[in-house]
């Protein structure tokens, strides 16, 4: 049974040392990097030397020089230049396997294009794909980030179409027997078993997230968003199965927050965005950094819920550990969302791998940590593993840490920790797109494989 932080047993071995002695003060620490990196982004361009420039593919092999029909016509030498307006497609059919949509089977599709001068503009990428679950799940995704006019617009769209069902096991991080979602009860003198505390729901889902900025400093950008998060014919299963009487934590959360739509819910708000670009490469970046702080405001008449205001920062960092071997990186990503003020619908709260590329809590289920306060932290050690750079290897930790809306689970309270380790195969080497797979672990025999192209962050 997972414990409070502060007493869990000496003998967890290895994993209890990480959680308590480095991700718990490196989150501690993360909740800090807004203020810092406020005051570091005033940096004067004169000192900052995170430069664009074209990737040096010279001695460098890509899956396409061992497999002949992923050759592509007219790709040039080994360090043949990005052409400008030259749209580079990479295809993965596959087949793969996670415990939140079983055996899956699909293809993905990684796009890069420089819209000007690839000396001084970033790639634009557009990432979007289709899969068929075993969970009897449809899913389709669109995203893309657009630099136009020479850097000085950015455009990020993530938009989303699923036939989804998933297990939920309420708000919070901690488990979920000793922290109040699913713990046994006692009604009217009577105890009765805890209701399972994996509650299975079916549910249709939209999101549309547009986001439009303008440069207004030296890799820095301001705007404004406009986001959907439509969930439509909502299927509590469990809402009315249970004889035992106990409410299911969606519907728990409902009547805490006086939420009476119960098959719907509809989240719709403007968010003002500001963020700092600073990586040499998008896709897989060797070092800089990247900042995104949004405020997104949730009038009453455009939600379900009720109006609500929150606050997402998401902050990375890429150190070079070798000059020589520019990949042998360190690699941390920290993102928080708070609630400021207000309701969100249960299923439009924040949680792992529902972020933008569906990369966070690698070690758990997609959905097993959420609430309307969310702290994440991981670190990512990235090395080579031949010299030609076709294969290469990551080890990872990371740290969940989320609050529950009446305030019995406070951030911090409870930390999940999780870790693993992957391969990467270089699909692309003009713009570093990698096949990734890697095996994570997490608490109480959570674990897991992740098929992926590009990096993880």
């Amino acid at each position: 049974m997972h414990q409070n932080t502060t007493s869990i047993i000496p003998d967890a071995g290895i994993g209890y040392f990480i959680l308590k002695y480095v991700m718990k003060p490196l989150l501690l620490v993360a909740a800090c990097l807004p203020a810092y990196i406020a005051s570091a982004q005033n940096t004067s361009p004169i000192t900052d030397t995170i430069t664009i420039k074209p990737r040096d593919t010279s001695g460098i092999k890509d899956l396409s020089d061992y497999v002949k029909f992923l050759k592509k016509p007219g790709g040039g030498g080994a360090n043949a230049a990005i052409v400008p307006h030259k749209m580079y497609t990479n295809i993965l059919p596959f087949m793969g396997y996670n415990p939140a949509q079983g055996f899956m089977l699909g293809i993905a599709v990684a796009q890069a294009i420089s819209l000007g001068n690839p000396d001084k503009v970033h790639l634009s990428t557009i990432n979007y794909g289709a899969n068929l679950t075993t969970n009897k799940q449809i899913i389709l995704q669109a995203k893309s980030n657009l630099f136009l006019k020479e850097d000085s617009w950015l455009v990020k769209t993530d938009w989303r179409l699923m036939v989804f069902n998933q297990n939920t096991y309420g708000l919070g991080t901690g488990d979920p027997y000793s922290n109040g979602n699913g713990a046994e009860t006692d009604i009217n003198g009577v105890k009765n078993d805890a209701i399972t505390y994996a509650q299975n729901m079916k549910y249709k889902y939209m999101r549309l997230y547009n986001s439009i900025l303008k440069k207004v400093a030296y890799k820095t950008y301001v705007g404004v968003s406009l986001n959907l998060d439509y969930h439509f014919a909502i299927d509590d299963s469990r809402a009315n199965a249970d004889s035992g009487g106990h409410p299911t934590n969606y519907a728990a959360y409902n009547t805490r927050n006086g939420i009476t739509s119960t098959s719907s819910s509809v989240l719709t708000g403007i968010g003002i965005t500001a963020i700092k670009e600073g990586r040499d490469n998008t896709i897989r970046p060797t070092k800089g950094y990247y900042t995104n702080l949004a405020f997104n405001f949730y009038p009453s008449f455009l939600t379900s819920s009720g109006s609500a205001t929150q606050l997402f920062f998401d902050a990375r960092k890429y150190i070079s550990l070798s000059h020589k071997t520019p990949t042998n990186i360190l690699a941390f990503w920290y993102w928080t969302s708070l609630l400021l003020n207000g309701k969100l619908p249960y299923l439009a709260t924040p949680s792992i791998t529902w972020d933008t590329y569906n990369r966070s809590g690698r070690g758990y289920v997609q959905g097993r940590f959420r609430g309307p306060n969310m702290m994440y932290l991981e670190m990512e050690h990235r090395f080579p593993i031949n010299r030609n750079g076709l294969l290469s290897g990551v080890w990872f930790i990371n740290a969940t840490t989320a609050s529950k809306d009446d305030k019995s689970i406070k951030l911090f309270q409870y930390i999940d920790p999780g870790y693993g380790f992957g391969v990467r195969i270089l699909l692309d080497k003009k713009t570093g797109t990698n096949i990734t797979a890697d095996y994570a672990w997490g608490l109480n025999k959570s674990k897991g494989l992740y098929l992926n192209l590009v990096e993880t962050f």
